[in-house]
């Protein structure tokens, strides 16, 4: 399903679609929020609209290797795995901003904005489930 479609279901119903996707613009800093979880807004585009999302924990947790929780802790209690730490949210900064992959976003009340809750490479399998061929 593509953004544009999915705008005009979520104002009926809670959707969930899988759409290829590339990142616009970093709406927020990589952050850790009160409930010690990873924070990130950004504005995607799949060519049919533009979609603010906000990237769920597990993704980015994901992606940098680190909980929120952990982050924290070895910020307060800082050891050997500072530099790791340091290194994974650099790497995850960088990956972002380049990212064009197959993202699982669900959106619709009751949720404020819609989420990224999965991130998957856009490989020949992925393409053979809907019996298409790669370019």
């Amino acid at each position: 399903m593509y953004i544009k479609s999915a705008k005009s279901k979520a104002q009926l119903m809670q959707v969930e679609f899988l759409t290829k996707a590339f990142i616009v613009t970093l709406q927020s800093k990589l952050e850790i929020d009160d409930s010690k979880m990873w924070r990130l807004t950004a504005s995607i585009c799949d060519g049919t609209g533009m979609l603010d999302v906000d990237f769920s924990d597990p993704v980015l947790t994901g992606l940098i290797g680190f909980s929120a929780a952990q982050a924290e802790e070895i910020r307060q209690n800082p050891d050997d795995r500072l530099r790791s730490l340091r290194m994974a949210t650099a790497s995850c900064r960088r990956e972002i901003i380049q990212m064009c992959r197959i993202m699982k976003i669900r959106m619709g009340n009751p949720l404020k904005r819609a989420r990224v809750v999965l991130l998957r490479e856009a490989d020949e399998s992925y393409w053979r489930r809907f019996n298409m061929t790669t370019c």
